[in-house]
């Protein structure tokens, strides 16, 4: 913090420092000092991604969810409106969306989002890539968990299916796919399945 402070001195109206000291505040947990660092930095660019993204995740980690979301769709209309956008940050954002509605077990909203992210990749990447692969089961861990069984069933079991190649690049998330196949089973009363 010191040596940030220090920096921040020398240059007041640098927002990068201000964000970083934002970040360091949010590492120890002090939010109400990270929530100010992170809102100079937005004052002095107020559409710098970075900043506001910072400001949303620590919004949502503290459930302060309407805030959180304020953000975010501020994030998404920017990327929406600019035609060389950030494809990473688009998913990222429309993820973090879908994310804060899941937690707030809004689920048909989430299901919304999640859906847009997993066409998006495909459009991008082609239904044999692991972008889509990774959209396409984070889709099926939201029925999951909305208790939507038969939509994560038909997903996971689609993803298991999926090239071998894909499942190479992405073993953890397709052991999650056979773990949550797994877990379906039981749930379904099909226990010799589940094994």
């Amino acid at each position: 913090i010191m040596f940030t402070k220090k920096a921040l001195s020398l240059r007041p109206n640098y927002p990068v420092y201000h964000h970083s000291l934002g970040n360091i505040y949010s590492y120890l947990n002090q939010n109400t000092q990270a929530i100010k660092y992170f809102n100079i930095a937005i004052d002095l660019d107020p559409e710098n991604y970075m900043f506001n993204n910072s400001l949303a995740k620590l919004y949502q980690k503290t459930g302060k969810y309407d805030k959180a979301l304020d953000i975010y769709q501020k994030l998404l209309q920017l990327l929406e409106a600019d035609e060389n956008r950030d494809k990473k940050a688009y998913v990222d954002t429309l993820e973090s969306i879908g994310s804060v509605h899941r937690e707030m077990n809004n689920y048909s909203t989430a299901e919304t989002y999640y859906k847009k992210i997993v066409e998006f990749q495909k459009d991008l990447f082609g239904d044999k890539s692991n972008e889509y692969f990774e959209a396409y089961v984070d889709l099926g861990e939201l029925y999951f968990f909305a208790a939507k069984r038969e939509e994560a069933a038909k997903v996971f079991f689609r993803s298991w299916k999926m090239r071998p190649e894909i499942k190479e690049k992405n073993s953890m998330k397709y052991a999650r796919v056979l773990a949550d196949l797994g877990a379906l089973a039981t749930i379904l009363g099909e226990h010799n399945k589940a094994e």
